[in-house]
């Protein structure tokens, strides 16, 4: 490997790795934000609607909102489904299943994205995919036998929820690495979260809150989402989809020790070997996609 693209490669991983401690900020964030009475929903608006606009200004500032007429449509889509749904969803796992929990069902999507490759790609899938796949659904239901974190344990729509996230999450690599091949990740997400406000805007019971709830919201949309994403974006612009999902696996860790630390959530000895053997899978699926690429330089 040149001296050049050493330099380019570790780039792209120190993105991805600060774009995963920014995102995990977002499970202390909303948490708090629910225990003053903020519903999902709500939350889910602000993150897109503040993080969208930040998107759209910083683009327009940098002369980078351009994007091909014929890809329009799937990018709204992607706003809708892949942001407006897959937001709602990680606020309702947080909600049901707590904090620690809930970052870990979202992250066997790297199993998942080699599933998905295999099925829609046609690309092959081989030994290690296939017991990164075992691994993972092992330890999905050993984490979601064991009730989590919280007091009460996890509910039903909390655990299908966290489930879920690591399904939409998966499609979120694919489709995000397709798109930029065209446009930039500002003008990307800039688009998709404005598509995703809009969505949400009918729906949302807004309620009255105090200046540090604002605060919060503020956090998790400008540090925990424009930071965030653009960093990830800038992340896979230079590295494999794979190689990118190595390094933000770290989210699940730092979420968990943010569970610890400020809402006292431990899981249970089931809870702590189901989300190893998530973790395994995650590390398998990557070593079965270790191969080189080139990378893949776009403006951020």
């Amino acid at each position: 490997m040149k001296p050049g693209e050493t330099m380019v490669r570790l780039q792209g991983y120190a993105f991805a790795a600060v774009a995963a401690l920014l995102w995990s900020f977002v499970y202390p964030l909303s948490r708090y934000c629910m225990e003053e009475g903020v519903p999902p929903l709500e939350m889910a608006f602000w993150r897109v609607f503040l993080g969208g606009a930040a998107f759209l200004a910083y683009a327009a500032a940098r002369g980078e909102t351009s994007v091909p007429r014929r890809l329009l449509a799937m990018l709204l889509a992607f706003g809708v489904v892949g942001v407006a749904g897959h937001f709602a969803i990680v606020f309702l796992a947080i909600e049901g299943c707590g904090v620690a929990m809930s970052a870990i069902l979202m992250y066997t999507a790297p199993p998942l994205v080699a599933l998905f490759s295999w099925l829609f790609l046609r690309e092959r899938m081989g030994l290690a995919f296939t017991c990164a796949l075992a691994v993972s659904l092992c330890g999905i239901v050993l984490v979601s036998l064991s009730g989590g974190g919280l007091t009460g344990g996890a509910t039903t729509l909390g655990l299908a929820s966290g489930i879920l996230c690591g399904v939409v999450y998966a499609l979120h690599f694919m489709v995000v690495k397709y798109l930029l091949g065209f446009c930039t990740p500002a003008a990307l997400y800039g688009y998709a979260f404005a598509a995703a406000a809009l969505v949400y805007l009918p729906f949302v019971p807004f309620v009255a809150k105090p200046p540090l709830v604002w605060a919060s919201l503020a956090g998790m949309a400008l540090v925990s989402t424009f930071c965030a994403f653009l960093l990830y974006g800038r992340a896979l612009s230079l590295l494999r989809s794979s190689q990118v999902a190595a390094i933000v696996n770290l989210d699940p860790v730092f979420s968990t020790v943010w569970a610890f630390m400020f809402f006292s959530e431990v899981l249970s000895l089931m809870g702590t070997l189901g989300a190893a053997l998530v973790m395994t899978g995650v590390g398998l699926s990557i070593l079965g996609n270790s191969k080189p690429a080139e990378p893949r330089i776009a403006g951020a």
